[in-house]
């Protein structure tokens, strides 16, 4: 016996909707796609049109070319590889047992102090007995009040965040040189104690003409760091080692700024 003829329709009917949302989705997903492309080829074209006025209106500025024209520093002037020297034996002295804790916690107890504020007997033989694993990474650190220039290696691939060890390695040269800053001057060795000052100065300087923002914010800084002890020394006597501080401050401000 043969089927009705409207049997024969219904499954018809019942793939019609699964097909139009088939097709539906497959013209929303090409739209995609050539809006996609399309786009793309609009933002190429804009990138390359602003690269071409670029290189139109300030040639040389990609880094590989900045690299290039930096000055070359005299290896018995340049302060940057004493400051990567020194900052990366004071980490690995810092990560040992607990002498990082030990000298964060009399740092931050020294902060509060005002300028002109003696150490207590307490606080310089606490100081001095942190500084004592790290007399090495310290002497080293002395150095650079002799060393006026620098020029850490750049890396110039296009990977847009870098590795910058030099930032954290004068960061921790400069918490040292503060340190024993604060303890030369409270044993009343000013000399030292200045020196200490322009070393820390002269990280700062290391940074020199690099390119990248983040390490001329750093070495301006820096020269805010050495701030506080304009107020320790000129009660020492020394008008021309008060007249000296504020000549360096001044003149390594405007340098930084200028950077």
């Amino acid at each position: 016996m043969d089927a009705p003829a409207g049997s024969a329709s219904k499954p018809k009917r019942r793939r019609r909707p699964l097909l139009i949302g088939l097709s539906a989705l497959v013209l929303v997903i090409a739209a995609k796609f050539g809006y996609d492309y399309f786009r793309n080829r609009a933002d190429e074209a804009d990138l390359q049109a602003a690269i071409a006025e670029t290189d139109r209106l300030d040639p040389g500025w990609r880094l590989e070319e900045l690299e290039a024209k930096r000055a070359v520093v005299a290896a018995e002037r340049d302060a940057a590889p004493v400051v990567t020297k020194a900052g990366s034996s004071a980490i690995r002295i810092l990560n040992t047992r607990n002498v990082r804790s030990v000298l964060v916690a009399i740092s931050q107890e020294l902060k509060k102090l005002p300028p002109a504020a003696p150490l207590s007997a307490q606080q310089t033989e606490e100081l001095r007995a942190c500084l004592a694993p790290l007399a090495g990474p310290l002497a080293d650190a002395r150095s650079i009040a002799e060393l006026p220039e620098g020029r850490y290696p750049f890396n110039c691939s296009p990977e847009q965040i870098w590795s910058l060890p030099h930032v954290d390695n004068s960061t921790i040269t400069i918490w040292l040189l503060r340190s024993d800053a604060l303890l030369q001057a409270q044993d009343g060795d000013l000399d030292q104690a200045w020196a200490d000052c322009q070393a820390i100065f002269n990280v700062a300087r290391a940074f020199g003409d690099e390119p990248v923002h983040v390490q001329r914010t750093r070495a301006y800084n820096i020269v805010l760091l050495c701030n506080p002890w304009n107020g320790r020394w000129p009660r020492a006597r020394s008008p021309k080692l008060r007249s000296s501080g504020r000549k360096c401050f001044s003149r390594t401000k405007r340098i930084t700024r200028a950077c």
